[in-house]
């Protein structure tokens, strides 16, 4: 779940830095002068409200999945700690009953020596 939440976040970033790309080249074209009055400058104003827009509405987008991922981690990072607490915890249980094992047959070797 963490992995689709990163690819998505990831996917996300990426679309923003392509419609950014995109916009920074329609003011390059506007800069340079090449695009005049009319027709032209009329499509280049839509498209540039059209990037804006899509940029807007990708932030909120954005950082819901960038918590989201924040989130996953942290639950993913919890869960990890707790399946190593339980090892450790199941762990020196059977060492403490293999202790205890141990203990008893040297109390009963001793008992039966003397």
């Amino acid at each position: 779940m963490h992995d689709l939440g990163r690819w998505r976040l990831h996917s996300l970033e990426g679309q923003r830095a392509r419609l950014n790309d995109d916009l920074k080249a329609v003011f390059e074209i506007l800069d340079a002068g090449e695009i005049a009055n009319g027709v032209h400058a009329g499509l280049i104003a839509r498209r540039i409200r059209a990037l804006q827009l899509r940029l807007d509405q990708l932030a909120p987008e954005q950082e819901s999945a960038r918590r989201s991922v924040l989130t996953q981690g942290t639950r993913a990072k919890l869960a990890e700690q707790a399946i190593e607490a339980a090892t450790l915890g199941y762990r020196r249980l059977n060492e403490r009953k293999e202790l205890a094992e141990i203990i008893e047959r040297a109390l009963a070797r001793s008992a039966s020596s003397t």
